[in-house]
């Protein structure tokens, strides 16, 4: 508006009404992008471009691109059109966007209100489109993490047992985790091995990237919390700070399995039996029902997809190993998984509006779970094939996805520790009002009644 008002001055006008820049909300509602040019922008949303960088028509693709962008951000403002002779008009806490959009570009005008979320936004989101080829050959690292992606439901890392009298402990493969497994993000995806995140993917000022720990690339002189970036063109020495070619995942996993504990084994060997898994390592939005409390995201172990009155429904999994002691406590007092991160779960999905986003955002992940298999699979043919329960929920005439607001607890049982049943600890978490689930022996592993 620099440009505008400066221009305005000169002849003696002002422009004091509140205003919005398409491009600033095209960059945080899509900061996987390489770019956010309007040309490129429209591409993306198959608008016409025929009269590019024409005043009609660039108006036109504008007026799209930041509709777009404020419905996913689900931010607060009233759309109207007024004639072009109009004066600017007086906004109180809502402010009014002026423009007047082409027939032509395919753009309807009726009045919108978009309510701005009480906590942070929920999205599952990646350009899954702009993983061509080209780029597919420039990046052989995220090649490799393909090669390495095991969907759920495989038992990749984990040997299965027939005899349902089999243990689920003694099942937990103790060598190294080689396979990973992704989990799409607001704008990034996430390839985990052991519940380590390997590879944090975007889109950045360079193209396709992938922020790593600098524990996984420099092992034991990686220190600090920093992460290392890499690109097509490799990523920088640790001393030199001079870019090095990529040589392979192996080195970079090997340092991630030092850092795997029991229980995200048993994690990963839960979502290797469970085909229609569909995140891990989860959270929310940071939130806090207490008013001046510091608001907090408490993440859980997996989401999954169930059947429910003939529809699919998103259904939350904490895991935790049965000498945990934030799954017991002392007195009449809840266990420390109940109060910290069960019970927040089921406050902020109970509000309906967040439920339902929520089930938008797991069907969206869904969609880009379908388009990233058809990806890999060009890589490798032989790749598992994704869950029923996926493959129905990202269909085009597919049903909104159902919310359970209340978690689930999975307890992987050790028959050396009998106290957890016998003190009372299984009836406590009973008595809270959450679906408790023991694991004892891989029949008992299915959740969801899935196989």
């Amino acid at each position: 508006m620099s440009f505008v008002r400066h221009a305005a001055r000169r002849c003696g006008l002002s422009f004091p009404n509140p205003y919005t820049c398409a491009l600033q909300k095209s960059r945080k509602a899509w900061p996987e992008l390489h770019g956010h040019k309007l040309v490129d922008l429209a591409r993306l949303h198959n608008l016409k471009t025929i009269d590019n960088h024409r005043a009609l028509g660039d108006c036109g693709r504008t007026v799209h691109i930041f509709i777009q962008a404020v419905e996913l951000l689900a931010e607060k403002i009233r759309w109207t059109t007024v004639p072009s002779h109009s004066s600017p008009l007086k906004t109180g806490r809502n402010f009014t966007a002026r423009c007047v959009a082409a027939d032509r570009s395919g753009l309807e005008q009726p009045t919108r209100i978009f309510k701005r979320p009480t906590v942070t936004h929920f999205s599952k989101k990646f350009a899954t489109q702009l993983l061509s080829p080209t780029v597919l050959k420039e990046n052989s690292w995220f090649t490799d993490l393909l090669l390495r992606w095991h969907p759920a439901g495989h038992a990749g890392n984990s040997h299965l047992g027939d005899s349902e009298g089999v243990l689920a402990r003694d099942c937990v493969n103790k060598c190294e985790m080689q396979n990973l497994r992704v989990a799409f993000r607001g704008g990034y995806m996430n390839f985990y091995c052991g519940g380590q995140s390997i590879a944090n993917v975007n889109f950045g000022r360079d193209g396709l990237q992938a922020k790593i720990h600098v524990k996984y690339v420099y092992g034991s002189k990686g220190i600090g919390q920093k992460c290392v970036t890499l690109t097509s063109k490799g990523f920088p020495e640790r001393d030199t700070r001079q870019l090095i070619p990529y040589g392979g995942l192996q080195e970079w996993i090997s340092n991630a399995n030092s850092k795997v504990g029991r229980e995200k084994r048993f994690v990963d060997f839960v979502l290797a039996h469970n085909s229609n898994v569909i995140d891990l390592e989860m959270a929310l939005p940071a939130y806090s029902k207490i008013p001046g409390k510091r608001p907090r995201a408490p993440r859980i172990d997996l989401v999954a997809l169930e059947r429910f009155e003939g529809r699919w429904r998103v259904a939350f999994w904490e895991v935790k190993l049965v000498g945990d002691p934030r799954a017991r406590c002392e007195g009449n007092e809840l266990p420390e998984v109940v109060d910290d991160q069960l019970m927040p779960y089921t406050d902020w999905l109970s509000d309906s509006a967040r439920a339902k986003r929520v089930g938008e955002a797991y069907q969206e992940n869904c969609r880009l779970l379908v388009r990233l298999h058809a990806i890999a699979s060009r890589i490798r043919p032989d790749i598992e094939e994704l869950g029923k329960g996926i493959m129905a929920v990202a269909a085009s005439d597919a049903p909104p996805l159902l919310v359970d607001i209340k978690p689930r607890l999975l307890i992987i049982y050790d028959k050396n520790d009998k106290s957890f049943v016998e003190r009372g600890h299984s009836d406590k978490l009973k008595g809270a009002g959450f679906p408790l689930k023991i694991v004892k022996v891989l029949s008992d592993m299915a959740l969801c009644g899935q196989s």
